[in-house]
């Protein structure tokens, strides 16, 4: 009965351990329902102190679409975990959706990669390593993604470089740098500006008849009217800076400055005169207006009398220069439209300023130790004094306004080719300043000289200042070819073209009518009468002023 009992128990054991087994495996690999199922899995511990992948991880090769990065996602692209702690919770969730955006400037979240990515499926295998025509930047695409990401996206998102690419920069149309600094030397062509009338004739047979007026057919002129104030080229320089940052669009600021003198007109001898020099004018004095007209007499102010004619001799010479400054100030926000390693299109909004100075001066002198002197009117004795006249004519042009324009860009490796097309549309403020003056010289030496108001040009009846307002339009061109020489270097070259629609030059203004009493240099001055001339400005002359040429530069990016 005993062994019965003992083979039972010993089945029955058998039994049981058959039954506990498959549990306990449930138990500790999750395998099944059951009671023990329900109780936590005992952990396990790798020989680097990690617990091993749970049952549902996914291989830890496989992709994840959660914007973590990984061997395929780009450096830049990465999806933020939280939600910036300076909003409110209630209406965070709203922000989140707008990412990036200006108040989160943070980088579009990488994509998965899916391999293979043919453009047809296919039953046959793909290596990984197979290189894909498009999608997120990997392991074997440059870090600058080619994709277009919009305006505002690429705007925000910027891209960044590796180190190894400092000296081997790859294929860029614009700058990726935060700051850029620029310098440029300019050549630029300016418009001829006018001179509404002759200013310089001469005679080489003067009589008391003929000594260098207009209309006498032994009269020669030197410095004519018209176009023909010429600058030529002028040398100016521009300064540039680009700004960007991960709040803002990029922001361009530029300055360009251009200043040039030119002499029109140089000639004559206080001692040795060799020709007669004279300056024409119309006379309207009333004992000179032709009757039934309102016309005067054709006449000049004789300056310099070569010895041995009928009018005897005087020295004396006769100096006209001109000066003429331009600069302006740009202030710009570029709006990329788009962008790739090959092609860029931005457009542009911004303030642009401009401030256009020109100064035509008429400088003589006569007398001297050769011929007599003319002051206010009275006939001095040679070889005491000389006088000086000088008659000065200024503008003063203002463009203030806003412009908008575009920037298109093409890139073939290290050389890009850019061009700009800018259109300001603002106010333009104008000033006009006539002044004029006689100096009587003495030639003894520390003696004080007296001045008369009034030179020959400029007299009482026409100096003055005078103002003027009138909306102005302003177009500006340019094109562009760059090479990158390394990631932080770029040298390049292009033509400029400026055009500003309206414009005061002094030459406009500049009357030949006179009425001689009104001229300290003349022996008809008289200064208790009533003048008819010249008279007061009262129109403005309008003209445009067009800049061309080219210049030469030096980026650098930080």
């Amino acid at each position: 009965m005993r062994s019965r009992w003992k083979k039972l128990c010993q089945w029955a054991i058998s039994v049981l351990s058959l039954t506990i087994a498959p549990m306990s495996a449930q138990a500790q690999f999750g395998l099944g329902g059951g009671a023990y199922s329900q109780l936590p899995p005992t952990p396990a511990v790798s020989l680097r102190g990690e617990a091993p992948p749970g049952p549902n991880d996914p291989p830890p090769f496989t992709m994840k679409d959660d914007g973590r990065p990984n061997a395929f996602t780009s450096v830049m692209d990465v999806q933020p975990r939280d939600s910036l702690p300076v909003f409110p919770s209630f209406f965070r969730s709203g922000i989140d959706r707008l990412r990036p955006g200006i108040l989160f400037p943070i980088l579009t979240p990488a994509r998965t990669a899916e391999f293979p990515n043919p453009a047809q499926e296919s039953n046959e295998p793909v290596s990984p390593f197979t290189m894909r025509e498009e999608g997120a930047a990997n392991a074997f695409t440059n870090l600058k993604d080619p994709r277009w990401r919009g305006p505002v996206t690429h705007t925000l998102n910027g891209t960044r470089l590796l180190f190894t690419e400092l000296f081997n920069p790859p294929p860029q149309v614009f700058s990726t740098h935060i700051f850029n600094l620029r310098a440029e030397y300019l050549n630029w062509k300016f418009t001829n500006g006018p001179l509404a009338v002759p200013l310089v004739t001469t005679n080489n047979l003067p009589t008391i008849a003929s000594f260098g007026q207009l209309g006498d057919p032994a009269t020669t002129i030197l410095l004519n009217s018209g176009n023909v104030v010429d600058y030529g080229f002028v040398p100016g320089m521009r300064l540039s800076a680009d700004v960007t940052t991960l709040f803002t669009p990029p922001i361009e600021l530029s300055y360009f400055s251009l200043q040039s003198t030119r002499t029109l007109f140089s000639g004559g001898s206080l001692t040795n005169p060799t020709q007669l020099l004279a300056i024409p004018y119309q006379d309207v004095d009333t004992a000179f207006i032709i009757p039934g007209t309102n016309s005067g007499t054709e006449t000049a102010q004789l300056i310099s009398v070569a010895p041995g004619g009928a009018l005897g001799a005087q020295g004396g010479t006769i100096d006209i220069t001109s000066t003429m400054s331009l600069w302006g100030f740009d202030a710009n926000v570029y709006l990329p439209i788009v962008e790739s390693d090959v092609i860029g299109l931005r457009v542009m909004v911004g303030y642009k300023h401009l401030t256009f100075r020109e100064n035509i001066r008429i400088f003589t002198q006569s007398g001297g130790t050769v011929g007599a002197t003319q002051f206010n009117g009275f006939l001095l004795p040679g070889s005491t004094f000389f006088n000086q006249t000088t008659d000065n004519f200024g503008t003063v042009n203002y463009f203030d306004g806003g412009q908008i324009g575009i920037r298109g860009a093409i890139n073939l490796q290290r050389w890009s080719l850019l061009g700009d097309f800018k259109v300001g549309l603002g106010s333009s403020n104008y000033e006009l300043s006539i002044t004029g003056n006689t100096v009587l010289v003495p030639l003894a030496p520390n003696r004080s000289s007296q001045t008369a108001s009034g030179g020959i040009f400029a007299q009482n009846s026409n100096a003055g200042n005078f103002s003027f307002s009138i909306p102005s339009l302003t177009i500006e061109a340019s094109t562009t070819l760059s090479y990158q020489v390394n990631q932080a270097v770029r040298l390049y070259a292009g033509f400029n073209y400026m055009n500003w629609n309206i414009v005061a030059r002094p030459g406009d203004f500049i009357n030949s009518v006179i009425d001689a009493r009104q001229l300290p240099s003349s022996a008809s001055f008289n200064n208790a009468v009533t003048y008819n001339g010249p008279g007061q400005i009262s129109t403005l002359t309008r003209r445009d002023l067009t800049v061309t040429g080219i210049f030469l530069g030096v980026e650098i990016g930080f």
